[in-house]
């Protein structure tokens, strides 16, 4: 399911917040059957938004390494869990 890049293209923005809600704006830009799919789909939503934050984390951890750092840890406040992500040779 490609739900969050459909939305994208819709010119619809999805954010995750804290708790696991998922913010869709512009709400004009949201129809009854797009909201319709939504629900029905929205864990998987959920799971697209969170890898889609892994993704860039894990750039921002590549570009932070091509600066000679050790890695950094990321707190998830949607997931209430702490992910360190480190360089392979740490």
């Amino acid at each position: 399911m490609r739900l969050l890049s459909d939305l994208h293209e819709k010119g619809i923005k999805a954010v995750l917040l804290p708790g696991g809600k998922i913010k869709l704006s512009p709400k004009d830009k949201i129809t009854d059957d797009l909201r319709e799919q939504i629900e029905r789909h929205r864990e998987e939503l959920r799971e697209e938004l969170i890898k889609s934050m892994i993704d860039e984390l894990t750039e921002e951890l590549r570009e932070d390494n091509r600066r000679n750092s050790r890695g950094l840890l990321v707190k998830f406040n949607i997931l209430d869990d702490a992910i360190a992500l480190t360089t392979p040779e740490h």
